[in-house]
């Protein structure tokens, strides 16, 4: 090996340090930054109540009247509650059995069925069942064992009950008054307590509560005839409320209300709601007159959303010692939203309980004022209406973006039999709009298109790609690779200012994440990192082509360097399956740059860097506060826990994830698509693409460390397909105005003057 080898190899060694050496530093810097802008936690309590009102969101406590909600939610910190659970259809019983468990967790029909012992046979019904017989005044569950076997079934490692067993466990008593039963038109009961799946222990039973009749009386007025007796309701509660007990009293009517609303024209669905709003609001003002608010926490939470589905609902707590604010917690990192799967570990603090090492969900905290209450809730309306937005048109988005990629291979083959110059341009631009798109994209999440409907939000988009793109191209059309190095290069920049500064482009945005999904709050997400990966992997090609000699090649290995930084620093991207994904194929490709033979020995070096660096991000997070750390950070913490076991829930889950999307993903597509055509390329004119190798050697070791991106994401990312499919969709708009631009023999243009006797070429073998 000669001495410029040797050097360059030392180089990357140095380089992989200096970045070690900056995430060390990093987040303790941050940390000490950020010491006046600390979460604040929720203090303790003598007791929790848990005033649920299934399927209330932001919107209807900002258009209702509901005096009673207002003045407690005013003094209360409050967010916007995620509850997505295990599949997009989160129902009451997916719900309630999510708080119980504090993990990800499917409920069962049977959950509703839930009765005070003793009543008929049941009780000796759920022994034979379960082997446990409910003693006199404890209620009991008879779903237990179907929701038992459901979540056995699933990867989320939930532990039903989790909560209910803790609180016994430590001598906390528990209670639940619940009650949404209602008769059909024919006669038939339809029974709805699944309230008591949010406090049941392991073994089904709750200490006490009411869900019997009794909790009703008959009122022509209100769906199927019958409403709760609120008087009733609030005395079940003062009998139960006492010092170490948490009580969760549902207003039923919601329930009711829900039910009857399938079967009710349009404009009476809303007077149906409106009046179980009122009602509820009317019941929470007579059970707070028997709490005492000096001690005890009173947690207002709506478990499932609207027709079942994951919209965001009504999150808040009144304790005794929390100011008014937002709330967050560690599973999402973000001012204003948490997750049903806070409820459980959050309620457990305030009583001094031990967390279960079950529960993948954290302490909510309060983070910061978020203005005056009405700036609170608007703020939370505006989320919630932008959420379910953003819902509405990814999926358009996502195949348009695949179906412009076959009209450009189309229009690539027609330029290639043609000599006209304005098409060739003209396609040359579109290329480059078809990636411009995808920034653009993030920038409308900017503006309110919520608001001002699809209509403006597609102009933006469209619009906004054609005329940026024509931009870049007039600027930089004079010499080969400019225009895609600076198409490329608006992807890296917006998105690393972005991630820098906390990622607010990413929230709500068409190819970022939402709340309604709930797989990921912060940081850098999967299509983000897809675009980020795949632009700086050319990018840093074409830089090392652009400027000759050593200068070009450190360039273009120090943007993969900082691609590999922002993107799994905790502290930033916080990516853990994008940095194990990215780490190699960074390193293959400045391997290959510097002019170094890839082998087997050196896949399986980058490999394992790979796994050390992400170790030790993850040491580096478990050193932040619980409530500051990324998913990283709370798996080793799990390991630790439980063992590795946690660790093959989560890789389980991943490849479930990744091959359960393959046949329904729009993203499937991409791949034939693009190998079609690449095929007909080699068989018609393979010269095209050699053509390319020859002016631009370094796309070389772009190709291999795309392949490497495009494997290892797909493998390690639970968006599976969609990784691939997306780096697929620049690397076909690139190859396309690439194979133009080198027809049209252009110059090369290089920054460095003169050759480098230095300079590294790529070796025959790379």
């Amino acid at each position: 090996m000669n001495c410029n080898r040797l050097n360059s190899k030392l180089k990357v060694l140095a380089l992989i340090g200096i970045g070690l050496a900056v995430l060390c530093a990093g987040p303790s810097a941050l940390a000490a930054s950020a010491e006046g802008s600390a979460d604040a936690p929720l203090g303790s309590a003598e007791s929790v109540l848990i005033f649920s009102i299934p399927t209330l969101a932001w919107a209807d406590v900002t258009a209702e009247k509901t005096p009673h909600l207002d003045a407690l939610l005013r003094q209360s910190v409050i967010a916007d509650l995620s509850v997505r659970s295990v599949t997009r259809d989160t129902s009451a019983t997916d719900g309630y059995t999510t708080l119980n468990s504090g993990t990800r967790a499917e409920g069962a029909p049977e959950g509703m069925l839930a009765y005070l012992s003793p009543e008929g046979t049941l009780a000796q019904q759920f022994y034979v069942q379960t082997g446990k017989l409910p003693a006199t005044g404890e209620v009991f569950n008879l779903g237990l064992v179907p929701v038992l076997k459901i979540n056995e079934s699933l990867l989320y490692g939930a532990e039903v009950g989790a909560l209910g067993t803790a609180l016994s466990q430590a001598k906390v008593t528990r209670a639940v008054i619940a009650n949404g039963d209602h008769s059909t038109a024919q006669g038939q009961m339809t029974y709805r307590r699944e309230a008591s799946l949010g406090l049941m222990d392991e073994h089904g039973i709750i200490d006490s509560g009411e869900v019997g009749r009794r909790l009703l009386e008959d009122d022509d007025r209100y769906p199927f005839g019958v409403r709760y007796n609120n008087e009733e309701v609030a005395d079940s509660v003062g009998s139960f409320l006492k010092p170490k007990s948490v009580v969760l009293v549902e207003a039923s009517d919601m329930v009711r209300a829900a039910q009857a609303q399938l079967l009710a024209t349009t404009a009476q669905q809303e007077v149906i709601r409106s009046q179980a709003i009122t009602h509820s609001d009317a019941l929470l003002g007579l059970v707070l007159k028997k709490v005492d608010l000096s001690k005890t926490a009173v947690l207002v939470v709506a478990p499932n959303a609207v027709d079942d589905g994951s919209s965001l609902t009504v999150v808040g707590i009144r304790a005794p010692q929390v100011q008014p604010g937002l709330l967050s917690s560690g599973t999402t990192r973000r001012a204003g939203f948490v997750q049903t799967v806070d409820i459980a570990p959050s309620v457990a603090g305030f009583l001094g309980v031990a967390i279960p090492s079950s529960m993948e969900g954290t302490l909510m905290e309060r983070k910061g004022s978020g203005g005056t209450y009405e700036q609170r809730t608007e703020m939370l309306v505006s989320e919630s209406e932008a959420a379910i937005f953003r819902d509405s048109v990814v999926g358009p988005a996502s195949t348009l973006f695949v179906l412009v990629q076959l009209l450009l291979w189309v229009l690539a083959i027609l330029t290639f039999s043609r000599s006209s110059t304005g098409l060739r341009k003209g396609v040359e631009i579109a290329t480059l709009g078809v990636l411009v798109y995808l920034p653009i994209t993030y920038l409308a999440g900017i503006f309110p298109f919520e608001q001002w409907g699809s209509a403006a939000f597609w102009a933006f988009v469209i619009l906004g790609s054609a005329l940026v793109a024509s931009g870049i191209y007039a600027l930089t059309q004079r010499f080969l690779v400019d225009p895609l190095l600076a198409t490329l290069g608006t992807i890296l920049v917006l998105l690393s200012v972005d991630i820098v500064i906390g990622g607010p482009l990413q929230f709500n945005t068409v190819f970022g994440y939402t709340p309604t999904v709930a797989g990921r709050f912060n940081g850098m997400g999967n299509p983000a990192f897809s675009m980020f990966a795949a632009s700086a992997i050319m990018a840093s090609a074409l830089i090392a082509y652009r400027v000759v000699g050593r200068r070009g090649t450190w360039l273009g290995i120090a943007l993969l360097g900082w691609a590999v930084l922002l993107d799994g620093a905790p502290f930033w991207g916080a990516d853990v399956g994008g940095a194990l994904a990215m780490i190699p194929a960074a390193g293959v490709t400045a391997w290959m740059l510097l002019g170094l033979k890839v082998r087997a020995r050196t896949a399986a070096l980058w490999g394992a860097i790979s796994v050390l660096v992400v170790i030790g991000l993850g040491a580096l997070d478990l050193t932040r506060p619980p409530a500051e750390r990324t998913h990283l950070g709370r798996l080793l913490a799990d390991i630790g826990t439980n063992g590795y076991e946690a660790l093959n829930t989560v890789v389980l889950r991943k490849l479930d994830a990744n091959f359960s999307v393959l046949s329904s993903s729009v993203w499937t597509l991409m791949l034939p698509l693009v190998f079609a055509f690449i095929a007909y390329l080699f068989w018609k004119s393979p010269w095209r693409l050699q053509t390319i190798a020859e002016r631009i050697p370094q796309e070389r070791a772009a190709v291999a460390g795309l392949i490497t991106a495009m494997v290892l994401g797909f493998a390690l990312n639970d968006s599976g397909i969609a990784v691939p499919g997306i780096m697929l969709g620049v690397i076909s708009a690139s190859l396309i105005h690439l194979m133009l631009r080198v027809d049209d023999d252009l110059p090369r243009e290089s920054v460095a003057v003169g050759a480098d006797e230095n300079a590294l070429e790529p070796s025959s073998g790379a």
